[in-house]
């Protein structure tokens, strides 16, 4: 009877993807896999890339949805708009970032619905999104993680922070952007495309250019703006994997793989579970078992000299880099 009764509701997930080499495709695609497997709703996958996805990868992205009878909306930043934000950000902030971290600011202007979720590559979903998407947002115009989900990073961190340094945020107050639930009529209304350049995306070019120093890409951009006036989401909601690798339980959260925390170890529950949804994605296939050759043999080179050098080797870095190259 419950079946019966039970109503679906179309939920809208945002993923940005930038893809040089053709090989970081698959961990957007592993997330969704997670995300599917966790939820009985309709779901359509907003996916904002850049010129860099191939074909291949992009009919391996139709196959995964189809294989849930879900959708997909490709939104191709490529252009003008993109072009601008580069050249204003400056060569050195993308040596340093990614600029496919750049892309949530893209989405209240090219997705089309008055709310969405923007979840990072680097995550399983190991909860029901519909938890997440039944959140109201009230008056705000995001979510995200709480501040305590942040201090209790930073507690032992000895980076120094600029926002808090200049005190433009209180590190109580600073939020990780890998999970934002995002009221798109809102942001699209506050921070309009306009000749003024008063949108997100033309905001950011121009933050970076006057605080080149930031630490965390467009994540501080959006502490700069929103850290006074953002709706903190439950800690339970979002768990970052960083110091605390082995577990004895996973959480029931959405599961965010921080700073080459993910790896080939998967006697690490958490990297097994990674793989657990990544083998079924269309991803997982004979070209991965000829890049891990190709991947294995340099590395195991390198951290041979590095030994026999009596050089310091970072297994946790060789570990993301091997999952990262195949």
């Amino acid at each position: 009877m419950i079946d019966l009764f039970f109503c679906r509701i179309m939920i809208h997930i945002c993923y940005g993807l930038t893809d040089s080499d053709g090989r970081y495709s698959k961990f957007v695609a592993t997330s969704i896999q997670s995300l599917f497997e966790n939820t009985r709703d309709d779901v359509k996958i907003h996916l904002l890339h850049d010129s860099t996805l191939t074909q291949d990868n992009r009919d391996r992205f139709i196959e995964l949805v189809k294989n849930f009878n879900q959708s997909i909306e490709f939104h191709d930043l490529s252009g003008d708009v993109l072009e601008s934000l580069k050249e204003s950000i400056g060569q050195i902030i993308l040596d340093r970032f990614s600029i496919g971290t750049f892309f949530r600011l893209f989405i209240p202007y090219v997705v089309n619905e008055p709310r969405a979720i923007y979840i990072d590559a680097d995550t399983i979903v190991n909860l029901d999104v519909a938890d997440v998407w039944s959140i109201e947002l009230r008056n705000f115009m995001i979510a995200a993680p709480n501040a305590k989900l942040v201090s209790d990073l930073l507690e032992n961190s000895t980076e120094r922070f600029f926002l808090f340094e200049r005190n433009f945020v209180d590190y109580r107050d600073y939020f990780v952007a890998n999970l934002l639930i995002l009221d798109l009529n809102s942001l699209g209304n506050a921070f309009p495309i306009s000749e003024m350049q008063t949108d997100l995306i033309s905001l950011c070019a121009k933050y970076f250019r006057k605080y080149p120093e930031s630490n965390c890409a467009d994540q501080d951009f959006l502490n700069y703006i929103f850290s006074r006036d953002y709706l903190k989401l439950p800690d339970e909601i979002s768990y970052i994997i960083a110091n605390e690798q082995e577990t004895k339980k996973i959480p029931r959260a959405i599961l965010q793989f921080s700073s080459h925390k993910l790896g080939i170890n998967t006697r690490n529950l958490f990297n097994r579970l990674w793989f657990e949804y990544f083998y079924k994605t269309p991803f997982f296939n004979l070209d991965l078992f000829a890049n891990l050759f190709d991947t294995l043999i340099p590395l195991i080179g390198n951290t041979l000299y590095q030994v026999q050098h009596g050089k310091p080797i970072s297994l946790d870095n060789m570990n993301y880099e091997l999952l990262r190259r195949l």
